[in-house]
């Protein structure tokens, strides 16, 4: 499910194609849409902002802009943020309530809509307001961030290039995050360019820079890409005898249904 997710939001603009996640997560597990609409959620803009910015607050202090230790209390308050926001009632929900779209897409339809996002709240608030769990998905969001650090650190190695670590979470992470922003599959060109730039800005020859960036393609996102393929497939031909079919899917989502309204949308407690 994680190699599907990772291809399928790095090939569609605006992580849009999560939306099929959500409906495989349903299929293959029973898990309510609004629980499937919070892992999305969280994965994709919480770590989202853990991975910007933790960049940017590592590459100002690689640069010299603010201090090391400045740096490293900036990012203990991000991780801990979402936490904050969510607990002064920042919530999405409450936000878009106050939007007057009922009129455009009619009043029934808009609150339903409104509904389904106060369910998947409710949902992120049990995750980013307990201690415990943001710390634990922290420090698990930070360890992947490391590990692609890590890859390119190393990558630079056997092109005889020793690269700051921190200088390479920071350059790799904007990199990231323009390719993100940029919406181009795996953020293609524009990633690359920044990382190109950003390395040469740490004092690596442009040859070796952009040998780099490319290294750092074949160790990293083609392999994400080949096994987010084998992924699909293989949950694909898993798929449990009564899951719905997609244009069933697409109809559940569009009216964002009550879970309790639709089969299987019971999950034990101990999966909760």
């Amino acid at each position: 499910m994680t190699s599907f997710a990772n291809t399928v939001n790095n090939i569609t603009p605006g992580s849009t194609g999560e939306v099929f996640r959500v409906w495989l997560l349903r299929a293959h597990h029973g898990v309510p849409y609004a629980t499937g609409g919070a892992i999305v959620l969280i994965e994709r803009l919480v770590a989202f902002a853990y991975l910007a910015g933790s960049a940017l607050l590592l590459w100002l202090a690689y640069v010299g802009v603010i201090p090391i230790v400045v740096a490293a209390v900036l990012v203990l308050l991000l991780l801990a943020s979402p936490a904050i926001v969510y607990r002064l009632g920042m919530r999405p929900s409450r936000i878009v309530a106050l939007v007057p779209l009922g009129r455009l897409v009619g009043a029934e339809r808009w609150d339903r809509f409104v509904g389904f996002l106060a369910r998947v709240d409710e949902t992120i608030a049990r995750l980013i307001t307990h201690p415990g769990r943001v710390a634990a998905f922290a420090v698990a969001t930070a360890g992947l961030l490391a590990c692609y650090a890590a890859q390119l650190v190393l990558v630079g190695r056997a092109l005889g290039v020793e690269l700051d670590p921190v200088a390479a979470w920071g350059a790799l992470g904007i990199a990231l995050t323009a390719g993100v922003l940029s919406l181009l599959p795996f953020g293609l060109g524009s990633a690359d360019l920044v990382l190109v730039a950003l390395l040469g800005v740490a004092g690596v020859p442009g040859t070796e820079a952009t040998a780099m960036a490319f290294g750092y393609r074949l160790v990293s996102t083609l392999p994400l890409g080949l096994a987010g393929v084998a992924s699909y497939a293989w949950l694909s031909a898993k798929l449990p005898a009564d899951a719905m079919d997609a244009g069933e899917a697409r109809a559940a989502l569009g009216r964002a249904t009550d879970d309790r309204e639709t089969k299987g949308a019971a999950i034990p407690p101990a999966s909760r």
